[in-house]
């Protein structure tokens, strides 16, 4: 919930109206550099996502939206990742 609510205020909050949508959602995906220090698929996947939270952030006006989806993204993400593991 942390990430979530910290992200948005910062991504969608601060960054979106002052540099506009498809920058933000740039340096959201920069943000999301893998291990190994080079953009990749997950950050493109985070530029996607920054670009779909940054316009429901738009159309609603309320950062409310975006957090959520944001923190159902991340909780997805990390109960994915916990069953890959226990697989093993």
């Amino acid at each position: 919930l942390l990430s979530s609510l910290g992200e948005e205020i910062l991504f969608r909050g601060a960054l979106q109206p002052t540099l506009g949508l498809i920058p933000a959602s740039i340096l959201f995906g920069l943000a999301h550099i893998g291990p190994d220090g080079k953009p990749g698929a997950w950050s493109l996947w985070a530029a996607g996502a920054g670009i779909v939270l940054g316009f429901t952030f738009q159309e609603t006006g309320c950062l409310w939206p975006a957090i959520a989806a944001h923190f159902l993204v991340n909780g997805v993400s990390l109960f994915s990742l916990r069953r890959q593991y226990l697989k093993r």
